[in-house]
């Protein structure tokens, strides 16, 4: 009976830790692509600092270690490196510019953050083009283009 309850314990135990690593594992969420302009979350939420004319004051500000965001639209996505490492270091010297970045979308209580994986600098930071966000009805997977979800293969909802 002692051996049985203790090859209990150890499965139960198994489990717990296989789940606990799983939804905190690197691959817990979708890849998603999105496009949009690299801010200071501070100055954004501040004083509407955006464009080329904010660019060098983000500089500063990242140099100080303030959080990074990815304005898309009318969204803004607090952006991380991976293992949810700071992303000051890949991204600033992109402040005031347009990027399309690659990684995992994590979205809480009205808060939104992306794990960049690669980043991908628009040809032109004037590019006066509005990038569209692109959502999934079914299972909320996000994208900047449309077409199918590569999770369910339903149609993408242009994200109002």
């Amino acid at each position: 009976m002692r051996q049985l309850m203790t090859g209990l314990l150890v499965v139960t135990l198994m489990i717990l830790i296989s789940v606990k690593l799983w939804a905190h594992g690197d691959d817990a969420t979708p890849n998603q692509v999105l496009t949009g302009e690299v801010v200071c979350v501070s100055c954004y939420l501040a004083h509407d600092g955006i464009g080329e004319d904010h660019a060098k004051c983000a500089k500063k500000c990242f140099q100080k270690g303030m959080p990074m965001g990815l304005k898309v639209g009318n969204k803004l996505y607090l952006v991380v490196g991976e293992g949810h490492a700071s992303a000051n270091a890949m991204l600033s010297a992109y402040a005031g510019e347009k990027v399309t970045v690659s990684g995992h979308l994590l979205e809480k209580d009205g808060m939104s953050m992306i794990e960049i994986e690669s980043i991908q600098k628009l040809s032109s930071s004037k590019d006066p083009t509005v990038h569209q966000v692109y959502v999934c009805p079914m299972d909320g997977t996000m994208s900047d283009n449309p077409g199918k979800c590569p999770k369910c293969g339903m149609e993408m909802k242009e994200k109002k």
